[in-house]
Formats: structure tokens, C-alpha cells, sequence
């Protein structure tokens, strides 16, 4: 928390939010004032009355103030400019350019109340001219840091973004892919394969028992290899496939290189259980599912036999696009047309 309020900060330096402002304002002239301090004490000046003392460091606190605050708005309206804004080289030479002419202008207006030939060797002048290379330095420094720190700040940001989809990732699998209605069909399926086909309630047990682990262990994961994945939907499918019977296929065309690339935990399942729930599923209308690769990209593709209601969150598909998009930057394709449902995911 102690180095996120630091980045904040910092971050936030160069804005005119009142409470950063007044933070700018005191860093400078506390500046102005130890600097000038210090100079008169080394410098071998004509002692100055109090009046003309206490306006000199007035002077140094405007000048120096001046050339921040004259550098941040030009580096302000610079930015309006996307080409100009990204050029390190142009943000200097206007720093440098802001610098040297408001120097310039206080030195003048120091050269005027002091009446004097020599204003250079004053120390009110040295004072403004190492002041505004001082900040000049800083300034630059703090464009760098601030790019860094909203850099590291933008970062974070995504990484929350990603721990929130996660989270509702998780959610979703207690809710949709660990729903009781799965759960309580496939028990009354296997209560009735225990009666009438005891061997076969065996197979059905283990693709259970697979289909559990599998999820309780992915729930850790943000990536899977897909070897893991078509191995978990291997008994998932199986079970479908002994209530369905045959109006379910499902057919696999896998490039053996593609099997070591990794999608997000039950990507598969998500898009296989999406087909089931959305179509009729039987004998005289069966449900064909493709599922391949290409060109890197993972494709699952189902013939349309919609069912007239269905009640669906859509939260699986909007879950799997937020994944995507903070894990790799990248979209899902979905296409629909009158005979297809399809939706293309890369492999990572």
C-alpha cells in the first residue's frame, strides 16, 4: 500500500488537482530558498538591506516556479499532439527552450530593481540560471519516472482485471459447469446403469470421477496445455454420450503440434456444454460438433438445431472473451450463419 501511494503520487504530480499543485509549489520554492541560501553565503555579493533581501527571495521563488510551471504547459499542450508526445528528443529541447527564455525574463526583471552593470555575478542570477537547469533535470527525470509509473500502474490494473475474471471464472464453475442439474442427471443415470448395467456404470463412474478432479484441479490454472484439455473432455463428452446416446457426435481433427499450446481451463467444456444446452440433441435431430485446429487456432464448430427456450446467463462466452483479451490481447472469434455455430480460440 506504502509504494502504491508513492506511484500515485508520482504519477500524479504533474496535474493541477489542487493538493498536487500545492505539493509542486512547495518542492520548488523550498528549493528556490536553500539554493539562494546557500549562494549568498559562498557568493561575495554587496550585502543586501532586509527589504531588497526578502524581495530577492521572492524573485527566485517566482522565477523558479515560473519555469516549472511554464515547462509543464508546454509539455501539456505538446501532448494534445499523439506524434509530438511520444518524441523523448522534442520533450527535451522544449524543456530546455522554456527554461532558458523564462530565465531569461526574471533575469531582466532583477537586472531592472537592482539597477546594477554586473547582473550576472549576482547571486539572484546565478540563483535563476542553476535553478532552471536544476529543474530543467528534474523535470525531465519526473517525465520519465511518470511514464514508468503509470506504466507499472496500467500493468496492475490489468492484473486485477485479470484476478477479477478469474474470480468470475470460478463463480461461473460453482454456478453454470458444476450446476445441479448436471449433477443430479448424472446421478439418476448412473443409479440406473447400477441396475441394469453394472459394468458399464463402472465406465461411467471413472468419466465422472475425471470430469470432478479435473475441474477441482484446473481451478487453479489460468492456462492449460490442450492435450489436458481433450483428455478432461473425453469423459465429459462420455457422459453426455450415455444419456444423449446417438444424438450426440463429436469428432476431433487435432494437428499434433497444437497439442502442447494452452487455452484457459474448460475452454472446451464451456463451448461444448454451450452446443448441448442451445440445440435439440437427439436420434432423429443429432448434434455434430467439430472440434480442430488451423493456423494455431483452436475451432469448435456445431450444426443448428436451436431449441425454442433456453434460459442462459451468457456470462461462459463473456468470461472467455475477458480472458483472452488480459491473458494474450485477443479477441474470440464467434460466426453464426443458418446451418453453423462456430467459435474460433487461439492457442496461447
Amino acid at each position: 500500500m506504502y509504494i502504491n501511494s508513492n506511484l500515485d503520487i508520482i504519477s500524479n504530480l504533474t496535474t493541477y488537482q489542487p493538493k498536487y499543485m500545492a505539493l509542486r509549489i512547495l518542492g520548488v520554492s523550498l528549493t528556490a530558498i536553500i539554493l539562494f541560501f546557500i549562494i549568498n553565503l559562498i557568493s561575495k555579493d554587496v550585502p543586501l538591506d532586509v527589504t531588497k533581501l526578502i524581495f530577492s527571495y521572492l524573485m527566485v521563488i517566482g522565477a523558479l516556479n515560473c519555469v516549472f510551471e511554464g515547462n509543464l504547459i508546454a509539455l501539456k499542450l505538446m501532448n494534445r499532439s499523439k506524434k509530438l508526445s511520444r518524441k523523448i528528443l522534442v520533450r527535451a529541447l522544449i524543456i530546455i527552450s522554456t527554461t532558458t527564455v523564462v530565465s531569461l525574463i526574471w533575469i531582466s526583471l532583477a537586472d531592472m530593481f537592482f539597477a546594477v552593470e554586473e547582473i550576472f555575478q549576482y547571486g539572484i542570477t546565478q540563483i535563476t540560471i542553476l535553478g532552471g537547469v536544476l529543474i530543467a533535470i528534474i523535470q525531465l527525470l519526473v517525465i520519465f519516472v511518470s511514464k514508468l509509473a503509470n506504466e507499472w500502474l496500467i500493468s496492475k490494473k490489468e492484473n486485477e482485471e485479470l484476478k477479477q475474471a478469474k474470480l468470475l471464472s470460478d463463480y461461473n464453475l460453482l454456478k453454470d459447469r458444476l450446476n445441479p442439474h448436471f449433477l443430479f442427471n448424472n446421478l439418476s443415470v448412473l443409479k440406473s446403469l447400477i441396475h441394469y448395467n453394472p459394468a458399464e456404470a463402472e465406465i461411467f463412474t471413472q468419466n465422472f470421477t475425471n470430469v470432478y478432479r479435473y475441474v477441482l484441479k484446473s481451478h487453479e490454472e489460468k492456462l492449460v496445455p490442450l492435450q489436458e484439455e481433450l483428455k478432461f473432455l473425453e469423459s465429459y463428452i462420455a457422459l453426455h454420450k450415455e444419456r444423449i446416446g446417438e444424438g450426440l457426435f463429436v469428432d476431433f481433427s487435432i494437428n499434433k503440434d497444437d497439442y502442447v499450446r494452452k487455452i484457459p481451463p474448460l475452454s472446451l467444456q464451456l463451448l461444448v456444454e454451450n452446443a448441448i444446452k442451445h440445440n435439440v440433441a437427439n436420434k432423429l435431430r443429432p448434434l455434430h460438433i467439430s472440434i480442430s485446429t488451423q493456423n494455431q487456432q483452436l475451432i469448435v464448430k456445431n450444426n443448428l438445431n436451436r431449441k425454442d427456450t433456453t434460459y442462459s446467463t451468457h456470462t461462459g462466452l463473456k468470461t472467455l472473451r475477458a480472458q483472452y483479451k488480459l491473458i494474450a490481447n485477443q479477441e474470440i472469434s464467434i460466426l453464426e450463419d443458418k446451418k453453423y455455430y462456430t467459435v474460433k480460440l487461439a492457442l496461447l
